[in-house]
C-alpha cells in the first residue's frame, strides 16, 4: 500500500535470493522431529485440518464460479515466507513450543509443494486454461463448448 511500494521492492529483489535460500536450508536443519514426542499427533492434526480447510474454501469457490473442487487443493501452497516465519518463532522461543510451530511450517510446506502445483495444474486444464500435455495451447478467446463444461 506504500507509494514507495516500487522502489522497495526494487531495492529488495537482488538479496531476496541469496538471502532466502540460505535461510531455507537453516530451518531445515533446525527442525527436530525427534523431539516432538505427543506433540506430534497434535501436529499432524494441524495439517490435516489446513488441507481439509483449503479443500472446504476451493469447494465454495469453486461452485459459483463452475470451477473445479480440485482449486481448493491447488491453494496448499504455503512457501518460504512461512517457514521463515517458523524459524523466527522457533529462535524466539527455543524450547518445544518454537520447534512445534516450525515443524508444522515445514511440514505444511512441504506437503503444500508436493500437492499444491499438481492440483492447481489439474483446475485449471480442467477450466481449459491451459492445454493438457501434448496437446496444443487453448485460444485466447475459448469456444462455446468450453464454456459449456
Amino acid at each position: 500500500l506504500s507509494r514507495h511500494r516500487a522502489a522497495l521492492r526494487k531495492m529488495v529483489a537482488p538479496v531476496e535470493r541469496p538471502i532466502l535460500m540460505p535461510a531455507l536450508v537453516l530451518a531445515g536443519a533446525h527442525v527436530d522431529f525427534r523431539g516432538l514426542g505427543p506433540v506430534a499427533v497434535l501436529l499432524a492434526i494441524a495439517v490435516l485440518a489446513r488441507i481439509v480447510a483449503k479443500l472446504v474454501f476451493g469447494a465454495a469457490l469453486a461452485l459459483p464460479f463452475r470451477a473445479s473442487p480440485a482449486l481448493g487443493a491447488g491453494l496448499l501452497s504455503s512457501g518460504a515466507l512461512s517457514v521463515g516465519v517458523g524459524l523466527s518463532f522457533a529462535i524466539r522461543f527455543p524450547d518445544s513450543t518454537g520447534n512445534a510451530v516450525l515443524a508444522f511450517a515445514f511440514v505444511s510446506c512441504i506437503v503444500g509443494e508436493i500437492f499444491g502445483p499438481l492440483t492447481l495444474r489439474r483446475a485449471l486444464r480442467d477450466a481449459g486454461e491451459i492445454a493438457a500435455s501434448g496437446e496444443d495451447a487453448p485460444s485466447a478467446a475459448p469456444d462455446t463448448e468450453t464454456l459449456a463444461r
